[in-house]
């Protein structure tokens, strides 16, 4: 039996679902740039050679940025992607700040996982900074 459910809230919900499918949800085994590795296979991290460990959520947010590298993705886009139906915004500033110390990346001049005021964060990669 169904639940019967106001035709925004649905339309609402297909959104949501749409928007999940614009980033790339390309199946990538490896990442792979001038300082950062990623084995999404062996759930492994180096940084300039050197692996790091990082938590499940850490790992889940490092793998959402370096796939969709270059690209903002907002608080609650991050939010959707790599902590489902709970968490808040809170959760997604604590977390960059446990990647960026992990990744060594500055929080008062980050060169890695960029902040983009009052939206969201991006991870830029290290061989498109010369670029921009």
């Amino acid at each position: 039996m169904f639940k019967p459910v106001r035709t925004s809230e649905f339309l609402a919900r297909v959104e949501a679902t749409l928007r999940k499918t614009n980033l790339s949800t390309e199946v990538i085994e490896e990442y792979q740039d001038a300082v950062l590795h990623v084995d999404f296979k062996r759930y492994q991290v180096c940084l300039d050679g050197v692996e790091i460990q990082l938590s499940p959520q850490e790992f889940r947010l490092l793998g959402t940025l370096v796939r969709n590298a270059n690209t903002v993705l907002s608080t609650d886009r991050l939010l959707e992607l790599c902590w489902g139906e709970v968490g808040g915004p809170e959760n997604v500033r604590v977390y960059v700040g446990y990647l960026r110390k992990k990744l060594h990346d500055d929080s008062k001049r980050p060169q890695l996982v960029e902040t983009v005021r009052e939206f969201g964060y991006r991870y830029r990669r290290p061989d498109d900074r010369a670029s921009h």
